[in-house]
């Protein structure tokens, strides 16, 4: 019976070949959104899944609280690993320590090389399975040396053997000379917890770094529980080591809170924090959502265009119904139908998502490889395509098969509320695609206000340049002046930090109440460099008092302490640190974060040494270029700081892109959010497309009557087009509110927003009615523009 069903299931798709296409297209497009994003879902969690004994082991939290505010991390102390494993409790603990990008010289080859390193305390490799291709497990972290990962080895050694070759690293308090010990798989499994170029075993490093100090947090803290043990068990082990070594450290009170989360769940809590909207778990579930929508709405063409074929098939019915077949037996050929076109749109599915894995992981910022088109990947494929043919197939099948044969023997069959069901499943259709373009626009508003509202300075012509490595940045006094002088340069200002990356939030007293400002440190001139208009005062110069005490205030700070307008707060005196300053200065607020965030108060100070003896340096060079030829002067730049340091300079960053990595995610969001829609919007105008020709097929009398009766065909298009007209209008009353509810509740998220305003939700209806309307006008004009005489004759 199945063998005939299927046979008779195919001669119908290949004889109906536009409704094939019709339906196949949208299922297929829908599938594909719903692969690629399941795909995302599952590469999400599945990260640190591959280790040995992966439910014991745990990354530990600390919770440090400042400014009254507790904020969890993976930042804790170095000595924490050790005192873990003094408890029963804790099998094995490792700490790893996260250096940052090193300047790394190699004999024999001329320049400096970059590598991000790590330096995981013995005991890494016993907690983790990454793949050593070379080097001893238990030898390469506990003596001294350093570990590269085969693409590092390649770039610095190219084909020679990287095993025994001796690297100096350029760090920041020194250099240190070390030997290759092994050579680490690029890649054993999605992780979090390596990330770098190399692994150096801490052996190598000076005493007072390598046992660390309990009053200083930095590195990442792993463990395994012992058999048997909880998490609970952890609670009296952190207890007692607060109470052991935090109380005696100088670390004042509130103590840091310990806590651990399970390693495998770690990237998608909130101590983790990827790039773009990896270890995002309320971007997975709006993507989810709507992956899941898109699919309703290819389920919904299936329903739409297999009961307006109705007419078309009651005969067939009839005929079957009259020789003997029961309700169930045509059911069942009608959800073989359903059943064999979903089959081949999940085929096809399977090859539009391979097709736009790259395009899907540039837009989502994901890590999709082509190892995760495996067999899972497309048996669910299949699956979710079957099933979505049965669920889609139901209805169709159920009021088909429900025809009584007299009525569908004389084609005068129709299913009673089919009109009416149609309806309002191309409203829900509408409703989806208004709603996602509704997000779009304001997503793209949001985006738009942000980078062309007035942020406080003058970003164009701004550059940062990164100073570095220890050399560069301890003499940036020789470096600004080299850069300074070139021609295409107006100034030159070290600082440690800039807009975009603005630096840290102290709290100090003020007139006996405690002051929270952001703290930023630089060479006089920073704010003219910058380009901040003054609203009373000076800036900082090059007088001796300026470097010990003065500083600069935002309008915000004044405004906070309560001083008045911004020329009385001048010449006020306090304590900042252990000097008496005087505010010299009141500058403009400027917006140093995304609009995310409320302006703070700010302080603008020259920087001294931290700690006596230790040399002042600057991680980065404020530069203000002149009008002109811009690329020249950049090259100029590389070029001067490459005779200050001993290397060519690894980034140099015009203002304008820095602030636009504040707003990637929103960036991000609204180009996935257009796809979206585009895709929603695709799906629907196909179904509309359909439900038109069959409309315009089944009356096709009536045109021709109204034709011969003097019609013109705009007035038989308007006739045909009206409903969808309507259709629209329906959805844009329930999808507006509830797009202005979401869009609203998103924009909760900034301290500056754009208002929601009529034109953004209008555009969404307006461009939604251009597209359903293209969709069904094109069949309209074609049966309106058809042979009256040919109508009339239709059968």
């Amino acid at each position: 019976m199945f063998r005939h069903h299927l046979t008779i299931a195919l001669r119908t798709l290949r004889r109906d070949r536009g409704y094939a296409l019709l339906n196949g297209v949208g299922l297929a497009v829908a599938l594909a959104c719903c692969l690629l994003v399941g795909m995302f879902v599952r590469a999400e969690n599945d990260v640190d899944t591959f280790h040995p004994h992966e439910d014991r082991l745990r990354a530990v939290s600390l919770n440090g609280h400042f400014n009254e505010e507790s904020t969890p991390g993976l930042s804790t102390q170095v000595p924490l690993a050790a005192a873990l494993m003094e408890d029963a409790a804790v099998e094995k603990a490792v700490v790893v320590a996260r250096g940052g990008v090193q300047g790394v010289r190699v004999p024999g080859r001329d320049g400096v090389f970059t590598l991000d390193v790590h330096a995981p305390s013995d005991g890494f490799f016993d907690l983790f399975a990454f793949r050593l291709l070379r080097g001893d497990r238990s030898r390469v972290l506990r003596d001294p040396g350093i570990v590269l990962k085969e693409s590092a080895a390649r770039r610095l050694f190219g084909d020679a053997d990287a095993v025994d070759q001796t690297l100096r690293l350029e760090r920041w308090s020194d250099t240190l000379d070390v030997a290759v010990t092994g050579i680490l798989a690029d890649s054993s499994g999605r992780t979090d917890v390596l990330t770098a170029d190399a692994l150096l075993s801490r052996a190598s490093l000076p005493a007072d770094e390598r046992d660390g100090r309990w009053d200083m947090s930095g590195p990442s803290t792993y463990l395994r529980l012992a058999p048997g043990r909880t998490d609970a068990d952890l609670a009296p082990v952190f207890a007692r080591i607060v109470s052991e070594h935090l109380a005696s450290s100088g670390v004042g009170p509130p103590k840091p809170d310990y806590g651990v989360v399970p390693l495998a769940d770690l990237h998608m809590s909130e101590v983790s924090r990827p790039d773009g909207f990896r270890g995002d778990t309320e971007a997975l579930r709006l993507f989810s959502t709507v992956a899941l929508f898109v699919l309703l709405l290819g389920a919904i063409n299936y329903v739409n265009l297999a009961t307006a074929r109705a007419s078309r098939r009651a005969r067939e019915v009839g005929v079957r119904k009259a020789v003997g077949a029961g309700r169930w037996s045509v059911a069942a050929q009608f959800l073989t139908e359903s059943v064999v076109l979903a089959g081949l749109s999940g085929v096809a599915a399977v090859l539009l998502a391979i097709a736009l894995r790259p395009g899907f992981n540039a837009l989502f910022g994901s890590e999709i490889g082509a190892g995760d088109v495996d067999v899972r990947f497309v048996g669910a494929a299949l699956a979710l395509s079957l099933v979505t043919g049965l669920v889609a197939g139901v209805y169709p099948a159920l009021v088909l098969s429900g025809m009584r044969p007299v009525a569908a023997l004389r084609g005068s069959a129709a299913p009673r509320g089919a009109g009416r069901l149609r309806q309002t499943l191309v409203v829900v259709q509408l409703v989806v695609a208004v709603g996602l373009l509704a997000g779009t626009a304001v997503v793209l508003s949001q985006l738009r206000y942000a980078q062309t509202e007035d942020p406080g300075y003058a970003a164009d012509g701004l550059v940062v340049v990164d100073l570095d490595g220890p050399r560069l940045a301890q003499q940036f006094d020789v470096a600004a002046r080299a850069v300074a002088a070139l021609p295409g340069v107006a100034a030159a200002v070290p600082a440690d930090s800039y807009p975009s990356n603005a630096g840290s939030t102290y709290r100090f007293p003020v007139n006996g109440r405690d002051f929270d400002a952001r703290v930023v440190g630089a060479e006089p001139g920073y704010l003219s460099a910058l380009g901040a208009p003054l609203l009373a005062g000076r800036d900082l110069d090059d007088r001796p008092s300026d470097r010990t005490a003065a500083v600069v205030l935002n309008a915000t700070a004044v405004a906070d302490l309560g001083w008045g307008s911004p020329r009385d707060a001048v010449g006020r005196s306090f304590v900042f640190g252990e000097d008496d300053v005087t505010v010299v200065g009141v500058v403009a607020d400027q917006h140093v974060d995304s609009f995310r965030s409320a302006i703070t108060p700010m302080l603008v100070h020259v920087n001294k040494p931290w700690e006596e003896g230790l040399a002042l340096s600057y991680p980065v060079l404020l530069v203000r270029l002149r009008p002109g030829a811009i690329a020249p002067t950049l090259d100029g730049i590389r070029a001067a700081l490459a005779g200050v340091g001993g290397q060519a300079v690894p980034e140099v960053t015009f203002m304008d892109d820095a602030v636009a990595k504040l707003y990637a995610s929103e960036r991000r969001l609204g180009g996935v959010l257009a796809a979206f829609a585009g895709v929603a919007i695709l799906i629907a105008c196909l179904g509309l497309f359909g439900l038109a020709a069959y409309t315009a097929e089944r009356r096709t009398k009536e045109i021709g009557v109204r034709r011969v009766l003097g019609a013109s065909v705009r007035q038989i298009v308007g006739l045909l087009t009206r409903e969808t007209v309507v259709l629209v209008g329906v959805a844009a009353l329930v999808a507006v509110p509830a797009s202005v509810w979401a869009m609203r509740t998103w924009l909760d998220g900034f301290a500056y927003r754009v208002p929601l305003g009529p034109g953004l939700f209008a555009g969404a209806v307006a461009l939604a009615l251009v597209f359903a309307v293209g969709a069904v006008g094109g069949q309209a004009l074609r049966a309106a523009r058809r042979d009256p005489a040919r109508s009339l004759r239709s059968e």
